[in-house]
């Protein structure tokens, strides 16, 4: 008998819930390829994990006129997803919010799970929530809506006055990477916020990473068309000289003379003067190595490209001037002003350069006269 009580008791559900969590841990610690993004598998493990009755996580973003619900996950909602979204996106939209700042936390806020019980009881309250960083203007703020947003809005309805709420404002820095909440008709146990608690600094890791992976081919598409749209060689360099980014110019001089760029690049990076082959410009970013922003800028240089490239396209005096023009960045109506002509007069000496030299646009013409 006593081996079947120890066999039972290896089962507790406590133990099971721990192991739960312990396991959610363990997988917000590790990004397997192709995985779909964290909240969609992390909220009904949450509620599972937590053994609560709804977890729910958003994402927000800060568009153009206020925020903007990004996506949201609901796990054990007593509502169909459409109008758990339509209400959160009214709600996200009238500004309206309740007891933190939705783009910027308060800074007691962040990355700290809050025990909020029912929101309509804690609003009943006179003064403001102790931890929260808010004064009695916000407070008030929010009892002022409140009836609105309940008349208004049968999800919120559900959550603010009939569930208790714990949640955390998974941050990176002051920015709300995530809202993550569980909701339940009775009040959280300690078990339950220290289960919440524990996974908080592997989530905030991951949504963090993810928020930096999504971001990266925008990051890595924007710099490229603002690298090519320098008319000059420019490239992106390391303290040491090396090269991480470069536009066309760039990468066709690194390729056909890189002795040249090598020796231009050493000699800029140890200069620091006005005069050296490539101007540079650092900037940095926290906790990262300061990296160069660098453009060739030898005017004569330019000046003996052009007249190479005159020669080996046979261009006529006005199409080696507009070239010259083009590689100094100007637009086509400034070249027309410097040259007294109309506008469309530019338009025809840019299309023939193009033609001449077989490029497809303006900054591949400027990557092949610096070649």
């Amino acid at each position: 008998m006593s081996e079947i009580q120890l066999g039972i008791s290896g089962y507790h559900p406590a133990a099971r819930e721990d192991a739960r969590i312990r396991n959610l841990a363990a997988r917000l610690s590790t990004i397997p390829e192709h995985e779909d993004p964290t909240t969609r598998w992390l909220v009904p493990a949450l509620r599972e994990g937590l053994d609560t009755e709804i977890a729910l996580a958003y994402r927000i973003e800060d568009a153009l006129g206020g925020p903007e619900l990004r996506d949201y996950c609901a796990s054990g909602m007593p509502f169909s997803p459409a109008e758990v979204a339509l209400d959160m996106q009214r709600l996200v939209r009238t500004g309206r919010w309740g007891l933190f700042d939705p783009l910027r936390p308060e800074a007691p806020q962040r990355n700290v799970v809050v025990d909020l019980g029912r929101y309509c009881a804690l609003l009943a309250e006179a003064a403001p929530p102790h931890g929260l960083g808010i004064g009695r203007a916000e407070i008030d703020r929010a009892r002022a809506n409140l009836d609105q947003v309940l008349d208004e809005l049968p999800v919120a309805k559900f959550c603010f006055a009939e569930e208790c709420e714990m949640r955390v404002l998974v941050c990176d820095g002051a920015a709300l990477l995530a809202w993550v909440g569980v909701l339940q008709a009775d009040p959280f146990s300690p078990r339950q916020r220290r289960a919440l608690e524990s996974i908080v600094p592997a989530l905030r890791r991951r949504l963090a990473l993810e928020q930096v992976m999504e971001m990266a081919p925008v990051t890595a598409a924007a710099l490229g068309a603002a690298l090519d749209a320098i008319p000059a060689a420019a490239l992106i360099l390391t303290e040491q000289g090396k090269i991480r980014h470069a536009n066309a110019a760039g990468r066709r001089w690194a390729s056909e003379k890189p002795n040249d760029l090598k020796a231009a690049i050493s000699d800029s990076l140890g200069a620091g003067h006005p005069d050296a082959p490539l101007s540079l410009t650092r900037f940095e970013a926290p906790d990262r190595r300061p990296l160069f922003l660098a453009i060739a800028q030898s005017t004569d240089a330019l000046l003996l490209r052009t007249r190479t490239a005159a020669a080996r396209w046979h261009l006529t005096a006005r199409q080696a001037q507009v070239l010259s023009l083009l590689a100094q960045g100007k637009a086509n109506k400034s070249i027309a002003a410097e040259l007294s002509c109309a506008l469309h007069t530019v338009e025809l000496h840019v299309a023939a350069l193009l033609e001449k030299a077989q490029c497809d646009s303006r900054s591949a013409l400027i990557a092949h006269l610096w070649c």
